[in-house]
């Protein structure tokens, strides 16, 4: 239980590193100019980290703790990089379908970068875990 605990801290703390640079330096100008009609001033913290909690969740249960009978690398990743794609296109898409004017292009950089998210965090994840479990 312990061990599943410190997997999904790190997990969590990866993947919020990275989706908070990804929104406030990397993309924050391309979200903001794309999506000024949807956004609001300020976002609201409570609902953004329960959503992570949430995706981390899913990370860990179907992909990071079965990855430790899984030797190939590559399937890890990819489970990883599948379960992005299905979270963020679900946002996307829905948007896509049912808001006016919701631009394609917004859908396609979430989508591909869901699968880089959720991939890296979970490369990160268990490259820190292998390093203090081999200690």
């Amino acid at each position: 239980m312990f061990n599943t605990l410190k997997i999904y801290c790190t997990a969590f703390t990866t993947f919020l590193i990275l989706d908070l640079f990804w929104l406030n330096v990397a993309a924050k100008e391309l979200y903001r100019r794309a999506l000024m009609d949807y956004l609001a001033p300020q976002a609201q913290v409570a609902p953004g980290l329960v959503l992570y909690a949430l995706l981390v969740s899913g990370l860990v249960y179907f992909v990071i703790l079965p990855a430790s009978k899984e030797k190939d690398t590559s399937i890890y990743l990819f489970k990883a990089a599948f379960l992005g794609v299905l979270c963020y296109a679900t946002f996307d898409l829905t948007n896509l379908a049912i808001a006016k004017s919701w631009p394609l292009s917004i859908t396609i950089i979430d989508i591909v970068w869901g699968a880089v998210l959720m991939t890296s965090t979970a490369a990160i994840t268990r490259i820190l875990i292998d390093k203090y479990q081999s200690k």
